[in-house]
């Protein structure tokens, strides 16, 4: 396994739409945007 990194969450994000694997922080910060 390579280490945790919040690049692949954003990939993940973009790639897929949402990721429950995303930062929550992340999350909150978009749902504060929309």
């Amino acid at each position: 396994m390579k280490p945790y990194s919040i690049e692949d969450d954003v990939v993940c994000l973009t790639v897929g739409g949402y990721s429950i694997n995303a930062p929550e922080a992340l999350f909150n910060s978009w749902i504060q945007r929309h």
